[in-house]
């Protein structure tokens, strides 16, 4: 009698079996379920970022009654450095490898992010090349200066591909009028690497610093892997295409 119940106390072989299969069942749905809280978590942790880093710009704003507009105005986030010391709020949560940033040169370039306050584009030298042309037209009513270019800026280009730009943009070109005709026209922080979160990328207004998501970055500008300004409005994530070339 009592080996047979110290018999009945163990697990057989198939009932071992049936609980190992419930257990890779239940670890099957809930690993999925566990990996989008992950992800929902830090989408909350870089929406938090951007939101400090709008509260810094409208910090310089009431100093200086507008925005930023450094050289490198997409990837430079120095001139608000005096009034956001973290350098931890520049590297998305969601970026892997994480990679922090060492010091303040960091900002230009290097952070995660992209931050638009350039909402117009004017071409400065065909601007030149007309208030020159016109000044030498009432100077010696024939419009020339003298020079031989007709009024036309320093360079002699009339204004098209010379702009002092960090990311050889062109005003005066059909394409770049084009591409930035479909382009968002507010000034705006938002994920540098798409898809960042999920599906999606954050951005801010930052007019208001509220935080959204985007399914697409087709609307907003990139650089290219040269530094240069990627004139394109539909290729939904630039950096997985660049990838993908780059691997072919």
């Amino acid at each position: 009698m009592k080996s047979s119940s110290l018999r009945s106390s163990y697990f057989t072989i198939v009932e071992m079996l049936i609980i190992i299969s419930i257990i890779v069942i239940l670890a099957a749905i809930l690993m999925p379920a566990l990996a989008r809280t992950r992800e929902r978590a830090r989408e909350t942790a870089c929406a938090n970022n951007l939101h400090q880093i709008c509260l810094a710009y409208h910090a310089y704003q009431a100093d200086y009654k507008k925005f930023p507009l450094p050289y490198r105005w997409l990837d430079d986030f120095s001139p608000i450095y005096p009034y956001e010391r973290s350098l931890d709020i520049f590297t998305c949560p969601n970026r892997m490898p994480i990679r922090k940033l060492q010091d303040e040169s960091d900002l230009i370039g290097n952070t995660d992010y992209y931050v638009n306050t350039m909402t117009g584009f004017e071409d400065i030298e065909l601007k030149g090349g007309n208030q020159n042309r016109n000044r030498n037209q009432n100077q010696n009513g024939n419009g020339n200066n003298g020079n031989g270019n007709n009024g036309n800026n320093s360079n002699g280009n009339n204004g098209h591909g010379n702009n002092d730009s960090p990311y050889d943009i062109d005003p005066s070109n059909p394409v770049f009028e084009r591409v930035f005709a479909d382009k968002l026209n507010i000034p705006a922080v938002y994920d540098r690497y798409g898809p960042a979160h999920l599906d999606r990328i954050n951005i801010a207004n930052l007019s208001d610093s509220s935080v959204e998501t985007m399914d697409s970055m087709n609307q907003l500008w990139t650089l290219k892997p040269n530094g240069d300004l990627f004139l394109d409005s539909v290729t939904q994530w630039p950096e997985m295409e660049w990838a993908r070339s780059s691997s072919n």
